[in-house]
């Protein structure tokens, strides 16, 4: 497995993974829910990403969230547009991608879903395997 050097890491913005305080997890895992009733579909893993997870002021920025859930990417295009209002409305951001997708690249680094499975903040995980 290949890592990458903390100088690296600086140069695109990942400074260190903070740890959840029990409101963020509990508001969180709120969001989950709802979004699972949104979708009707159930979520199987959370990460809190970008500046929120890992920036210089987390605590300013805006929250990213990763949405994992195990459905094929073909049938996800419907949900992830019931998502948009919702993700406008809470002013929050939403990368929504299946579980499958995510383990088939979560070890390339040249891969968003590397840096989201090592410097992500992982809110909520089922366990479930794709």
């Amino acid at each position: 497995m290949v890592e990458i050097s903390k100088e690296i890491l600086k140069e695109y913005g990942i400074y260190e993974t903070r740890k959840l305080k029990e409101n963020e997890e509990a508001m969180l895992l709120k969001i989950k829910k709802e979004i699972e009733k949104i979708i009707n579909i159930p979520v199987e893993r959370v990460y809190i990403i970008n500046e929120a997870a890992w920036g210089k002021e987390p605590e300013k920025a805006q929250y990213s969230i990763c949405v994992l859930v195990d459905k094929r990417l073909k049938d996800l295009k419907e949900k992830r547009e019931l998502l948009i209002p919702y993700a406008e409305k809470r002013k929050i951001e939403i990368l929504f991608w299946t579980l499958c997708q995510f383990e088939k690249r979560k070890n390339v680094p040249t891969e968003e879903e590397y840096y989201i499975s090592r410097y992500g903040i992982k809110v909520y995980d089922s366990g479930k395997k794709p």
